[in-house]
């Protein structure tokens, strides 16, 4: 008899193409995905499966990375940061997905245990996928000559052995590389200086001029408040690059706050780094050469302005901007931290020999009736007019997220830590230059650059002349270590900033010396033709400065989207900071192109 069913084997069940070869990847969709492109016709039956023992080898990898960095940071689920950490601080991965884009959004749970490797005593197959996958894996890296693995790995081990994983394994310690503690220790010290090198920069030169006006009680209330905003727009940062895995500035405002707010983000990076740069070059020329009828550290025998300048970009500078990451100029930067800490030990030193001797002048805990003559309106704009001097003398924000990128599984807190120690050290360099430089040359003495005060015979009155001339030289020279330094923390955001906004993609490559070189170029020629910094000075603080330190990150925390550990009241707290930082710091711009626009300019005068 027929029937329907007869010849059938009753209770069998399908078995996927990827159940046979024991993998948990999809092979049929690997497969009709590979014969869908146009190299359909040379796809073998054993193509998908060898790609989808590739895949899953890779994944799992990844994810055994990922979780070690999420455990190091104290997390139980990995998010895409933990991604973006594990593959940026393993080589091999590193290279391979160099040009894929890591989005944000969403969380991964734990390793599945199928995934990860199994750990055996001895000898046997404790691989992390299927004995079907880790011959695929094999087979698919090894050479012809069966004699050395890609990357130049030692040769696979015989066919008894112990799988041998693709990637390479870190030594143990003291064989070489450092561990996941110590390297993170390196990285976070790396940061936090080249963090405080780019706060302590051309802006203090200012300080002591704005001291003298504004009184001490009203600088140092003005100095802590900018301080600590701009602690608050850092901290935003680092919250964003957390939530996002985002290292990247321009990164972040593209992704949040859309590709138009990305532009103007670009333009003012590219606008305060090259002027910045030049602002730099120009005040390097003043040490050296000599302003007017202040004297440098050389004679009128080596040559003019120009030619000084020249020697300094091709010799000095060129060398220091090739650099194409930040970790690699750490050894500058921390000269230029001990050189402007040795300064402000200088100014505190001399300070307290002209307090002993009652050489030290009057000083006035608030403005004098002098500086601001007029009333009302007038008055309160040049009150608030100031703050874009010191906007610039803490702004860094362009370098926090090259510097943070090269840090080695940091949290969240660490980074915070980071900011908060080069924000503190900054402050305190800040108020001891600024004091104690007013109080030894006065109110009358005291110049809008404080280093043509720093001379052989103002110091005189209050130590040899041996030791003023010892002064003078350590203070400029240390200064002039300084500057120096500043250049790599501002060309790297320019070239990345100038390059994403013409073509939307990382500078590399060839082209990136090129750039490197046609800008220092401009920036010498520019330098070259400069007489005074203060009017650039107060119009990119009050323009690029502002949009960069505040007005960006505020936009930047109303817009990140909640986690679910986070309260009501916390996203709350968020959104009203984040709007308020970006309303003070439109209020700080406005004041200080009102100021350059309409009225006279104090510090300058």
């Amino acid at each position: 008899m027929s029937g329907r069913g007869k010849g059938k084997i009753a209770g069998t069940k399908k078995v996927s193409r990827a159940s046979k070869a024991g993998l948990q990847f999809p092979v049929g969709r690997i497969a009709r995905y590979l014969r869908k492109g146009r190299y359909s016709e040379r796809i073998g039956a054993g193509a998908p499966v060898y790609l989808a023992a590739v895949l899953e080898y890779l994944a799992a990898e990844v994810l055994e990375l990922a979780g070690n960095a999420a455990r190091d940071n104290k997390k139980t689920r990995i998010i895409p940061r933990h991604i973006q950490l594990a593959v940026r601080n393993d080589e091999e991965l590193s290279k391979l997905l160099a040009g894929v884009t890591i989005a944000e959004g969403g969380v991964l749970p734990n390793i599945h245990s199928v995934l990860l490797p199994k750990k055996k005593s001895g000898k046997g197959q404790g691989g992390s996928m299927s004995p079907m996958a880790t011959a695929t894996v094999e087979r698919v890296t090894v050479r012809p000559d069966d004699k050395e693995r890609f990357a130049g790995r030692p040769p696979l081990p015989p066919a008894g052995d112990a799988y041998q994983p693709l990637l390479h394994e870190p030594p143990p310690h003291g064989e070489g590389a450092p561990n996941t503690e110590e390297l993170q220790r390196r990285t976070l010290l790396s940061s936090g200086i080249n963090l405080s090198k780019a706060i302590m920069g051309v802006g203090i030169l200012a300080l002591p001029r704005v001291f003298s006006l504004l009184g001490i009680g009203t600088a140092t209330l003005w100095l802590a408040f900018v301080a600590l905003l701009s602690y608050a727009s850092m901290h935003m940062l680092t919250k964003a690059t957390a939530r996002t895995g985002l290292a990247s500035y321009s990164d972040l405002v593209r992704d949040r706050l859309g590709l138009f707010a990305q532009t103007i983000h670009d333009l003012s990076i590219i606008a305060n780094c090259f002027g910045m740069m030049v602002v730099y070059l120009v005040v390097i020329g003043d040490v050296l050469v000599g302003e007017g009828k202040a004297e440098g550290l050389l004679s009128e025998d080596c040559g003019d302005r120009r030619t000084v300048l020249a020697v300094v970009t091709l010799l000095l500078l060129a060398p220091l901007v090739s650099a194409t990451r930040t970790r690699a100029t750490v050894g500058a930067s921390a000269l230029g931290v001990v050189a402007i800490l040795i300064w402000a030990a200088i100014t505190l030193i001399l300070f307290l020999l002209a307090a002993s001797n009652g050489q030290v002048h009057t000083m006035h805990w608030w403005p004098s009736s002098r500086t601001f003559k007029s009333k009302g309106f007038e008055s309160a704009v040049q009150m608030v007019g100031v703050l874009p001097i010191l906007v610039v003398a803490y702004l860094c924000h362009m370098s926090l997220g090259h510097t943070s990128r090269e840090v080695a599984y940091a949290s969240e807190r660490q980074l915070d830590n980071v900011s908060v120690v080069a924000v503190s050290l900054s402050t305190v360099a800040f108020l001891v230059i600024s004091v104690c430089s007013y109080g030894i040359f006065g109110a009358k003495g005291l110049k809008a650059d404080v280093l043509s005060s720093f001379t052989v015979k103002a110091l005189q009155p209050i130590v040899w002349t041996r030791l003023a001339q010892a002064c003078f030289m350590l203070v400029r020279l240390g200064f002039l270590v300084s500057l120096l330094a500043m250049f790599p923390l501002q060309m790297a955001p320019f070239r990345d900033s100038l390059w994403k906004l013409l073509f939307r993609q990382d500078l590399q490559g060839p082209g990136l010396w090129l750039v490197t070189y046609i800008v220092l170029f401009g920036v010498y020629w520019a330098a070259a033709y400069m007489t005074s910094i203060w009017g650039p000075l107060i119009v990119l603080g009050s323009t690029a400065g502002v949009l960069i330190a505040f007005v960006l990150p505020g936009l930047l925390a109303t817009r990140l989207e909640e986690e679910l550990s986070e309260s009501r009241a916390a996203r709350r707290s968020r959104m009203l900071g984040g709007w308020l930082l970006a309303l003070i710091g439109l209020v700080i711009g406005v004041a200080g192109i009102v100021r350059v626009l309409f009225y006279r300019d104090p510090i300058s005068d």
